[in-house]
């Protein structure tokens, strides 16, 4: 299922008190101001997740209601997978919202709590807000009658292992492309289609690829190497999903072998197809959009043969690699540093990740097949869809 991941939209909202998280303040060379902008305020949704919202003036002088960030995640505390419906997400979203976070501290004196009103924060609560629209306003945000500016669309495929999302992101490395947007941009173990520098005007749309459990630090190499040597259940591995998630583990399990594809889509993308307004989108939608983008993506025969000995490896290198793939713990063999350097060199040249268990065999993979003609996102699993009834998988 293609879900999504992010939502900058625009509401109508008369607000009559501002909603802020501060401002940015401009001085010019000559420390004479020149301008200050509203930043957004964080509020607080399930597990600790955040969405950023403010109000302000938009250029024909209508308040507004910014909200921006990822209302699945707001929801149910990770992105792991979600839902396209638009529609009903941003409205179980604004129900949090329109609820608010007053002061319910016991023990405080009316005349205290409103002190601690004008601090707009409270200790163990997070920041103060209150969105209060009318009876119209309400029923205008539910039919989606409002702009969007941002929407990134993500889908999950399934992978046999971790090391085979690895190795087809190696893969595609330098050689897929896309028309207008070139060969992709690796950085920081995303592959990026339509990066643009820091400071310089974001494109239109952007897709990238990644693997999800390496983002989510699943079973990431622990800082201390005399953990190496305690028994796997006792080390203080694990993702960077909150602890108190219903089904955390079951989360991370179905995590580890999947590919995560994202498709941005701002203001001038959404003008070009008619979707700036949330009314305009459905599960359907969704599905179609992504799928268009994805196969402007020029993969040609690619396969995936990266867990191979590669000659680019040095001798050292390549000794290493062989010995990981027959089995062998090779941080036995050598010091932390030296066990550092070689993983971080394999894991870039070939996809494969020498702290986990070694493949038996190369996948061999036709990418244009899996990731362009037959995409085939993996679906929710079975065991999340009862205790998520109110998200709309």
């Amino acid at each position: 299922m293609i879900f999504i991941d992010w939502v900058t939209a625009d509401l109508p909202y008369e607000w009559k008190e501002k909603i802020l998280g501060g401002w940015f303040i401009e001085f010019d060379r000559e420390e004479c101001f020149r301008k200050e902008t509203a930043r957004r305020l964080n509020v607080k949704g399930a597990h600790g997740s955040t969405l950023a919202i403010r109000t302000h003036v938009n250029f024909k002088k209508k308040k507004r209601l910014e909200l921006s960030g990822n209302p699945i995640k707001f929801l149910q505390g990770h992105n792991v997978f979600g839902s396209g419906d638009l529609l009903s997400l941003m409205n179980q979203t604004f129900d949090v919202l329109c609820a608010g976070c007053s002061p319910t501290l016991e023990g405080y004196s009316s005349e205290e709590i409103e002190i601690l009103k004008e601090a707009h924060h409270f200790v163990g609560q997070g920041p103060f807000y209150q969105v209060t629209p009318t009876e119209e306003e309400r029923n205008q945000w539910a039919r989606g009658n409002y702009r969007i500016s941002r929407i990134d669309l993500t889908a999950m495929v399934e992978l046999a292992s971790r090391a085979e999302v690895r190795a087809v992101l190696n893969s595609l490395r330098g050689r897929a492309t896309i028309h207008r947007r070139g060969a992709g941009s690796w950085y920081d173990g995303t592959l990026y289609f339509g990066l643009t520098n820091k400071g310089s005007r974001a494109t239109p749309w952007m897709i990238k690829g990644y693997c999800k459990a390496d983002e989510m630090k699943l079973n990431e190499v622990p800082k201390n190497i005399d953990d190496f040597d305690k028994p796997k259940a006792a080390r203080e591995w694990g993702g960077n999903l909150p602890d108190d998630i219903p089904h955390r583990d079951e989360l991370c399990a179905w995590a580890d072998n999947k590919l995560r594809v994202e498709l941005t889509l701002r203001t001038a993308a959404l003008r070009k197809h008619g979707l700036q307004w949330a009314h305009s989108w459905t599960q359907t939608i969704a599905d179609e959009v992504f799928k268009s983008y994805l196969k402007q993506m020029n993969i040609g025969g690619i396969v995936c043969d990266a867990v191979e000995d590669n000659p680019s490896l040095s001798l050292s290198l390549r000794r290493t690699f062989s010995e990981w793939k027959r089995g062998v713990d090779v941080r036995q063999y050598m010091n932390r540093q030296t066990f550092s350097r070689h993983r971080k060199e394999i894991l870039d040249i070939t996809g494969c990740d020498i702290s986990g268990d070694p493949l038996t065999e190369a996948p061999r993979l036709d990418l244009q097949k899996i990731l362009v003609d037959k995409i085939s996102p993996a679906p929710v699993p079975a065991w999340a869809l009862g205790e998520t009834e109110d998200i709309p998988f």
